[in-house]
């Protein structure tokens, strides 16, 4: 079927610069009303959709449990960290302290730590102590036997 428009039809709108039938504005309003019932429909369904599934999961709830009701008791420990950059402060300036410090490890046996600032200095000064050789460890008593060849086939 042929849906161009006649000669004369196609020369008149060449002529005016523009198309000269319109479109059925009938079906341009049915469509348009269409749309919006459904639409409005969709609406609906999904408000009395959204408020059954409120009223379900509310009739669903269970009462919290004692334990999770009790909420002023401490946990057991490890905790997580509630304040974690004034906890690292605290631990850099116990480290600090012990890295820039003279101070007793074992006041006993007269062994003590120094600045690390200090160590450096002393170990430029004399040189760095020379490693001590590991300790020595008993050799085997007889070394393991080599395994013996396989014998030839015979001829």
């Amino acid at each position: 079927m042929d849906t161009r428009p006649p000669d004369d039809e196609l020369s008149k709108s060449v002529a005016t610069g523009h198309e000269l039938t319109d479109v059925d504005l009938s079906t341009v309003d049915r469509v348009g009303i269409l749309s919006a019932v459904l639409i409005g429909m969709s609406m609906l369904t999904m408000w009395w959709l959204l408020s059954f599934l409120k009223h379900a999961g509310e009739a669903a709830d269970q009462p919290l449990s004692p334990v999770a009701v009790a909420g002023d008791r401490i946990p057991p420990e490890p905790r997580l960290q509630t304040d974690e950059p004034s906890d690292l402060k605290t631990f850099r300036a116990k480290e600090d302290a012990v890295l820039e410090t003279y101070g007793w490890v074992d006041r006993s046996a007269g062994v003590v730590h120094i600045p690390v600032s200090r160590a450096m200095q002393l170990v430029a000064e004399r040189g760095a102590p020379a490693p001590t050789p590991p300790p020595a460890t008993a050799a085997p008593a007889t070394p393991p036997a080599a395994p013996t060849p396989p014998a030839a086939p015979p001829k």
